[in-house]
């Protein structure tokens, strides 16, 4: 009997929570015939609700309330629209002082109202004070048998507070290259809804930005710009790289008396935008003098060139050797002129890169009358011998210069023999003709140089006549001795 009992029970639960079930279903089927969009807006802005029909509706004798918050939201009669289909329908609607749309709907026979059909438009002004969500909330009381007798919607007003004001806690600044500063931004009013700040730089390439720290990367200018809503601000930053040191491409520096070489500073860092001016001194001007980096030997010695380049400092050791001069000799030996002939004479130096000073050389003449000299050119005046000196850094050095005479005449038959046959005979004489003619030189008399006149011919024949019969009648002694 108990058994049966409790089967019983379990079956009449199971029968109920189906009945529920049933219910629920139901319910759910026909709650929320309405709906109203969600929106959001700026403070002072106005937004559209429209209320429609979520499912197909079968209206008669309905009356809807819809209650919002009244210090957030405003909106009158003039700012709502009646859908079309509704206007015949429609009997009242006004908006009350705390905070209510109410209107309703009157027909005597009950309509169909199709799905997705605007009841009404509102449109609602977002006042100081409703930054955030802001409800509407919708009661429907309908007289339709074929319908619940209540239903309601909800709708959430998003209020949004605009920035209004940006500030940064600097506009402009310094850095050295590596060098960060972090930028605070302000954002106004302290109620606003998004108070993001985005940030950019105009030359990544200077400086870089994150989340408003700056990094100063290479030397320029760079504008840091911090945005919220539609406000920005901005910071100029002048991004510097501070000298840390110099160098010289030379620390030491070997020169002859009178020599120069040219010394170069280089900076650290090569970018730097410090003043790159050098200013240059020697230890000893009297040995080595410098000027604009130009090193110039003065005499034998030492000294130290230096580099100063704002507070730092670089020097060079610079070591100038002499060389003197031993000995001088003139270019040319044994001058032959003739008269009025001229000739220079050149000055030789040993050794050739000595570093003396060369003062101006004295050139002299032991006979004036034979032999002049005037810086080193000379000049044949009569027949005779002169010997030419020449002083300079007490050195000398002399040349023995004859002056032959000869007539216009004789040089020019010279020139012209020498442009004739013998000029030829001397181009094809061989070496071993040359060879013995230096030997016999001493004892050859010197052959004249130009032809007899022609009135001499008779007189020169009578000699040649008489040397030959001469040497006949020789001849002939001689052969009778022998005999």
């Amino acid at each position: 009997m108990k058994r049966k009992s409790l089967k019983l029970s379990l079956i009449i639960t199971l029968i109920m929570l189906l009945v529920c079930c049933i219910s629920l279903k139901s319910n759910a089927a026909d709650v929320a015939h309405f709906t109203m969009n969600n929106v959001s807006g700026e403070v002072g802005q106005t937004v559209k609700v429209e209320l429609k029909a979520q499912t197909e509706l079968k209206l008669e004798d309905t009356s809807i309330k819809i209650s919002f918050d009244n210090k957030k939201l405003s909106i009158s009669n003039d700012n709502i629209t009646v859908g079309d289909v509704f206007t015949k329908y429609f009997y009242d609607y006004n908006v009350t002082d705390s905070g209510e749309i109410r209107f309703g709907v009157a027909s005597s026979d009950e309509f169909t109202v199709p799905t997705g059909t605007t009841i009404l438009t509102m449109n609602f002004k977002i006042l100081d004070g409703a930054v955030g969500a802001n409800n509407l909330e919708l009661y429907a009381d309908s007289s339709s048998s074929t319908e619940i007798f209540e239903d309601s919607a909800k709708s959430t007003i998003t209020g949004i507070q605009p920035v209004t004001g940006l500030k940064l806690n600097k506009t402009q600044g310094t850095l050295n290259v590596g060098q960060e500063e972090t930028l605070v931004a302000t954002v106004e009013p302290t109620t606003a809804t998004n108070k993001t700040v985005t940030w950019s730089s105009s030359d990544s390439k200077v400086a870089t930005v994150s989340n408003g720290k700056v990094v100063a990367v290479a030397p320029g200018t760079a504008t840091i710009t911090a945005k919220a809503g539609s406000k920005t601000a901005t910071y100029t930053v002048t991004v510097k790289a501070p000298l840390t040191g110099i160098a010289l491409n030379k620390t030491e520096l070997n020169l002859l008396k009178g020599q120069s070489e040219t010394l170069k500073v280089s900076y650290v860092p090569a970018n730097t935008t410090d003043s790159k001016n050098v200013v240059w001194t020697t230890s000893d001007n009297s040995i080595a003098t410098v000027e604009n980096g130009v090193v110039r030997g003065v005499k034998a010695g030492k000294a130290t060139i230096t580099a100063k380049v704002g507070n730092y400092t670089k020097t060079c050791e610079v070591t100038v050797t002499e060389i003197p001069l031993e000995s001088i000799a003139i270019n040319q030996k044994d001058v032959e002129l003739n008269i009025n002939e001229t000739t220079r004479l050149e000055l030789i130096f040993n050794p050739q890169n000595m570093t003396d000073n060369i003062g101006k050389a004295e050139w002299k003449s032991s006979d004036e009358s034979i032999v002049s000299v005037k810086d080193g050119e000379i000049k044949g005046l009569k027949a005779g011998t002169a010997t030419i000196t020449v002083t300079i850094n007490g050195k000398t050095a002399s040349v023995e210069v004859t002056v032959t005479e000869k007539t216009e005449e004789e040089i020019k038959d010279e020139n012209n023999g020498n442009n004739g046959e013998n000029t030829n005979n001397s181009e094809n004489t061989n070496t071993e003709s040359n060879t013995k003619g230096e030997e016999n030189k001493e004892n050859v008399e010197e052959k004249p140089s130009v032809l007899p006149k022609t009135g001499d011919i008779a007189i020169g024949v009578f000699v040649i006549l008489l040397i030959a019969s001469t040497t006949g009648i020789v001849l002939v002694i001689r052969k009778n001795k022998k005999a």
